[in-house]
C-alpha cells in the first residue's frame, strides 16, 4: 500500500458540482495541493487518479429520485479496500471528535482545510473502518440502496 505522502492531490467527490467547487475553493485558499473534483454521477476512478490522489474528500449524502443514501460511507469503505484514504464531509453536526479523523462536519473542532492537511501529512492509517463504525450504526437506515439505484432496479 502506498503511503499518503507519496501521493499529492486531493480529489473531491460530491452529489452536485456546487459541493466540489465550494470545497475546492476553500482548500485552495489554504495550500498548494493539486485539487480535482467530480460528482458521483460523472465520477471515473482510473489507475492514474488513484496514483496521484493522496486524499479523497467525499460528500456523505447522495440524493436519488427515490431516496437519500449515505453514499460517502459506502464509497469511503470501497476506497479503503483499494488502499486509498477518504475523508467523509457531512452537512450534519456530529463531529465533536467521537467519529475519528476520517469524518468531518461543521461541529468538528478543526476546519476542513486543517483536517485535510493533517491527513495529508499523516501516513496511511488502517483505522478508517473503526472510525466509521459509529456512523454506520447511526446512519444505518441510509446505508441501503434506495429503489432505482443501480442496474438491478432499472426499468425494462
Amino acid at each position: 500500500m502506498k503511503r499518503m505522502s507519496q501521493r499529492r492531490g486531493i480529489f473531491i467527490i460530491g452529489d452536485s458540482p456546487i459541493f466540489g467547487r465550494a470545497l475546492r475553493l476553500s482548500l485552495e485558499a489554504h495550500g498548494r495541493t493539486p485539487i480535482r473534483d467530480a460528482t458521483y454521477e460523472t465520477l471515473v476512478l482510473t489507475p492514474a487518479v488513484f496514483a496521484e490522489t493522496a486524499l479523497f474528500v467525499i460528500e456523505l449524502w447522495r440524493k436519488y429520485p427515490t431516496g437519500l443514501r449515505a453514499e460517502g460511507l459506502a464509497v469511503a469503505e470501497e476506497l479503503r479496500r483499494c488502499g486509498t484514504a477518504a475523508l467523509v464531509v457531512s452537512s450534519l453536526s456530529l463531529g465533536n471528535g467521537i467519529y475519528g479523523a476520517w469524518y468531518w462536519d461543521i461541529a468538528s473542532p478543526d476546519s476542513m482545510a486543517e483536517r485535510c492537511q493533517s491527513l495529508l501529512r499523516a501516513h496511511w492509517q488502517e483505522n478508517m473502518e473503526s472510525d466509521f463504525a459509529a456512523l454506520k450504526k447511526l446512519l444505518g437506515a441510509y446505508m441501503g440502496k434506495p429503489s432505482g439505484h443501480g442496474e438491478e432496479n432499472a426499468p425494462d
